[in-house]
């Protein structure tokens, strides 16, 4: 039967590094929320942040979820098929909007992949691209917006997973429910 894991986590959490494994080695469907707005609105997200702003970008994940839910009709979104399901990886603010949070649990399984701040520096520290580290304060940046969605992040998990030190294939293995010998 097919699965959907939705991926959640602060930026640096490894969603996105995460989500590709389970595709590459077991077949799951890869779907990127921020991958898909920049396709659809042929803008980067650091362009959509300039030129429209938070707010507007903040729509199109809206929008996107919702349009994933109409997909599966609340049905696995790949039901019926012989792939395993989808893996859904979401930028670091999607929990911010209620209606969001709501919309990622109709989509499949919410996994948080929960990270400490020291661990976002240590693995953002030459990052320039992300719209929400920019300026001098970086720490003090992560901090608050870490503390801001902690609970969002906590309100949307159906499960949550502590990643500062795991490996992408750890991370996976654990979220399919395996140990290191099962494979």
């Amino acid at each position: 039967m097919s699965r959907n894991y939705v991926m959640i986590g602060f930026m640096g959490s490894g969603k996105t590094t995460v989500s590709r494994y389970l595709s590459t080695h077991y077949g799951f469907t890869l779907r990127d929320t921020d991958s898909m707005i920049e396709l659809a609105t042929g803008k980067t997200i650091g362009l959509i942040f300039r030129e429209d702003g938070e707010e507007a970008f903040r729509d199109a994940e809206t929008a996107l979820l919702t349009r994933m839910c109409q997909e599966s009709g609340g049905e696995s979104m790949e039901e019926g098929s012989e792939a395993p399901g989808t893996i859904i990886s979401t930028g670091g603010g999607i929990i911010l909007r209620k209606e969001n949070r709501d919309l990622l649990r109709q989509i499949g399984e919410v996994i948080y992949l929960r990270i400490q701040p020291e661990t976002v520096l240590k693995r953002l520290r030459r990052d320039r691209k992300r719209p929400l580290l920019q300026g001098s304060d970086r720490e003090k940046k992560v901090r608050e917006l870490m503390a801001l969605r902690e609970p969002m992040y906590l309100e949307a998990a159906d499960r949550i997973l502590d990643v500062d030190n795991s490996t992408p294939d750890r991370t996976a293995r654990i979220i399919l429910g395996e140990t290191a010998a099962q494979k």
